[in-house]
């Protein structure tokens, strides 16, 4: 961006929402740092190769897609305390998961349609995020925890991370909103449901992860990043972290 050279993205596997972002997530001493890069002016996704790619780069796709139900909701904590919102990003964000819960059966099957809808989802959270101007519309509490679980063990998949804290954070936030609707949603069943169906990793197990890592960056996430989520409102300490991992079966 600082040389003012165009950049087409030509992703070849659909791992993260980055292939249409103009935010960089680089690693400096061990933690995240997201900086400002070029918004891609075009962005060239060959389905064939793309559904080709290993499987679990594609449910990471997924499980990043469906981080963007919980950014959102903590990103509604951000606005009752006056920070800046867009409902048009916001609508984009949860666009994105929709078209993800709707395709993921073919998703699961690699078809044209499936593959396809994936990189439609990715780039029109992408486009949520240069909409805004940063990643507040795709990130929330549930990357916070996958940032921390780096600092951890620097060994994860970014997207399948996401998709566990995205589980993990839905469930929390729905045992202490204040809204009825959100108590009462079951969200947290419908991104783990859509998870698996996809072939994403739902437990700790099964994303190669040591859950005593896991419960500690629950417990870490919070810290890693001057964003206001439900861990600003709620946060966890190791007893509690355990016994919401048990709850979703997750650890």
């Amino acid at each position: 961006s600082q040389l003012g050279i165009p950049f087409v993205s030509v992703p070849t596997a659909p791992s993260h929402d980055g292939i249409a972002s103009f935010i960089a997530s680089i690693r400096e001493n061990g933690r995240h740092k997201s900086i400002n890069a070029a918004v891609p002016v075009a962005v060239i996704a060959d389905t064939n190769i793309i559904a080709r790619a290993p499987p679990r780069l594609i449910g990471a796709g997924c499980g990043d897609i469906m981080a963007k139900v919980t950014a959102v909701r903590d990103w509604k904590l951000g606005r009752a305390r006056g920070e800046p919102y867009s409902e048009t990003a916001a609508g984009f964000s949860m666009l994105a998961t929709k078209i993800i819960v709707d395709s993921a059966p073919e998703i699961a099957k690699r078809s044209e349609h499936g593959i396809n809808d994936l990189i439609l989802a990715l780039i029109t959270s992408g486009a949520s995020i240069s909409l805004f101007g940063s990643s507040r519309p795709a990130s929330g509490s549930e990357h916070m925890f996958s940032h921390a679980l780096d600092a951890l063990s620097a060994k994860g998949i970014h997207g399948e991370q996401c998709g566990l804290g995205a589980i993990l954070m839905a469930y929390w936030q729905e045992r202490n909103s204040k809204d009825s609707q959100v108590r009462s949603s079951g969200v947290w069943t419908r991104i783990r449901d859509t998870l698996k169906a996809v072939g994403a990793p739902t437990t700790f197990k099964a994303a190669g992860i040591d859950p005593q890592l896991g419960f500690q960056a629950l417990v870490d996430a919070r810290s890693v990043r001057d964003r206001y989520t439900i861990l600003n409102e709620h946060p966890l300490d190791l007893a509690t972290a355990q016994r919401i991992c048990a709850a979703t079966g997750v650890a």
